[in-house]
């Protein structure tokens, strides 16, 4: 991981948690009401931001909190796509 990012990242001092992407444990930020662009509707849904050198897939399992999300979408992150941010649905 990327050294700048990694105290963003922080799980013991941070907001960071531990989650599961594609059955790899990575830290991330997990909000439960993000504003996502859906087709030409705008909805809130569970979202993580995470770097971007995590393997994720549209369709690809992850697991938060011990809950799992299919991976909705996969978006890269402004200004430099260090970052990512899945768009998720409970299973």
């Amino acid at each position: 991981m990327d050294e700048d990012l990694q105290a963003f990242y922080m799980v013991a001092d941070g907001d960071a948690i531990m989650v599961t992407v594609l059955g790899v444990q990575t830290p991330a930020l997990f909000d439960n009401a993000t504003q996502v662009a859906l087709g030409e509707m705008i909805v809130l849904a569970p979202a993580l931001r995470l770097p971007a050198t995590v393997a994720a897939a549209e369709g690809g399992a992850c697991t938060v909190l011990g809950v799992g999300y299919v991976i909705r979408q996969v978006l890269a992150l402004p200004p430099d796509g260090r970052e990512q941010q899945l768009v998720l649905a409970r299973v």
